[in-house]
Protein backbone atom coordinates (compact mmCIF):
# COMPACT_ATOMS: atom_id res chain seq x y z
CA UNK A 1 0.00 0.00 0.00
CA UNK A 2 1.50 3.40 -0.93
CA UNK A 3 2.41 5.65 1.96
CA UNK A 4 -0.06 8.39 1.04
CA UNK A 5 -2.96 5.93 0.73
CA UNK A 6 -2.00 4.28 4.03
CA UNK A 7 -1.82 7.68 5.69
CA UNK A 8 -5.26 8.63 4.38
CA UNK A 9 -6.73 5.37 5.70
CA UNK A 10 -5.16 5.74 9.13
CA UNK A 11 -6.11 9.41 9.26
CA UNK A 12 -9.73 8.63 8.40
CA UNK A 13 -9.93 5.90 11.05
CA UNK A 14 -8.38 8.20 13.65
CA UNK A 15 -10.92 10.93 12.83
CA UNK A 16 -13.73 8.38 13.19
CA UNK A 17 -12.48 7.28 16.61
CA UNK A 18 -12.04 10.90 17.70
CA UNK A 19 -15.57 11.70 16.63
CA UNK A 20 -17.00 8.70 18.49
CA UNK A 21 -15.08 9.54 21.64
CA UNK A 22 -16.07 13.19 21.33
CA UNK A 23 -19.76 12.39 21.07
CA UNK A 24 -19.66 9.96 23.98
CA UNK A 25 -17.58 12.15 26.29
CA UNK A 26 -19.52 15.35 25.71
CA UNK A 27 -22.96 13.75 26.00
CA UNK A 28 -22.07 11.69 29.07
CA UNK A 29 -20.52 14.75 30.71
CA UNK A 30 -23.52 17.01 30.19
CA UNK A 31 -26.00 14.29 31.15
CA UNK A 32 -24.00 13.54 34.31
CA UNK A 33 -23.92 17.20 35.34
CA UNK A 34 -27.64 17.47 34.53
CA UNK A 35 -28.40 14.59 36.89
CA UNK A 36 -26.22 16.12 39.62
CA UNK A 37 -27.92 19.53 39.19
CA UNK A 38 -31.37 17.89 39.32
CA UNK A 39 -30.44 16.10 42.53
CA UNK A 40 -29.02 19.28 44.08
CA UNK A 41 -31.88 21.62 43.12
CA UNK A 42 -34.68 19.05 43.39
CA UNK A 43 -35.93 19.54 39.83
CA UNK A 44 -36.30 16.03 38.51
CA UNK A 45 -35.96 16.00 34.73
CA UNK A 46 -35.27 19.70 34.04
CA UNK A 47 -31.47 19.83 34.09
CA UNK A 48 -31.22 16.36 32.58
CA UNK A 49 -33.13 17.59 29.54
CA UNK A 50 -31.09 20.81 29.46
CA UNK A 51 -27.90 18.73 29.70
CA UNK A 52 -29.00 16.55 26.78
CA UNK A 53 -29.79 19.58 24.62
CA UNK A 54 -26.58 21.43 25.51
CA UNK A 55 -24.56 18.24 24.98
CA UNK A 56 -26.12 17.73 21.56
CA UNK A 57 -25.39 21.33 20.52
CA UNK A 58 -21.82 21.12 21.87
CA UNK A 59 -21.29 17.87 19.97
CA UNK A 60 -22.50 19.46 16.73
CA UNK A 61 -20.18 22.42 17.28
CA UNK A 62 -17.19 20.20 18.04
CA UNK A 63 -17.99 17.99 15.05
CA UNK A 64 -18.01 21.01 12.74
CA UNK A 65 -14.63 22.08 14.15
CA UNK A 66 -13.27 18.58 13.57
CA UNK A 67 -14.49 18.61 9.95
CA UNK A 68 -12.77 21.93 9.34
CA UNK A 69 -9.38 20.63 10.44
CA UNK A 70 -7.14 20.50 7.38
CA UNK A 71 -5.81 17.28 5.89
CA UNK A 72 -2.09 17.87 6.22
CA UNK A 73 1.04 15.83 6.59
CA UNK A 74 2.74 15.70 9.02
CA UNK A 75 -0.14 15.05 11.35
CA UNK A 76 -1.29 18.02 13.46
CA UNK A 77 -0.41 17.74 17.14
CA UNK A 78 -4.03 17.30 18.24
CA UNK A 79 -4.38 14.21 15.99
CA UNK A 80 -0.93 12.70 16.59
CA UNK A 81 -1.74 10.28 19.41
CA UNK A 82 -4.81 8.82 17.73
CA UNK A 83 -2.89 8.58 14.43
CA UNK A 84 -0.09 6.60 16.09
CA UNK A 85 -2.53 4.25 17.85
CA UNK A 86 -4.56 3.61 14.69
CA UNK A 87 -1.41 3.07 12.60
CA UNK A 88 -0.13 0.44 15.02
CA UNK A 89 -3.56 -1.18 15.19
CA UNK A 90 -3.90 -1.44 11.40
CA UNK A 91 -0.31 -2.61 10.95
CA UNK A 92 -0.82 -5.36 13.52
CA UNK A 93 -3.68 -6.73 11.42
CA UNK A 94 -1.68 -6.42 8.21
CA UNK A 95 1.20 -8.36 9.74
CA UNK A 96 -1.08 -11.06 11.08
CA UNK A 97 -0.42 -10.42 14.75
CA UNK A 98 -3.97 -11.43 15.65
CA UNK A 99 -4.14 -14.39 13.30
CA UNK A 100 -4.52 -17.90 14.67
CA UNK A 101 -1.33 -19.86 14.13
CA UNK A 102 -0.39 -23.38 15.14
CA UNK A 103 2.86 -23.95 16.91
CA UNK A 104 5.27 -26.37 15.30
CA UNK A 105 5.68 -29.64 17.14
CA UNK A 106 2.20 -29.81 18.67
Amino acid sequence: MPASKEFKTVYAVSIAFQLGFLIAAVMIGFIFFGIIADHYFGTSPLFLIVGCIVGFVATLFAQSRLKQSPFVFPVPKEHLLSWIIMRRFILSFQRGAFAYTRHAGR
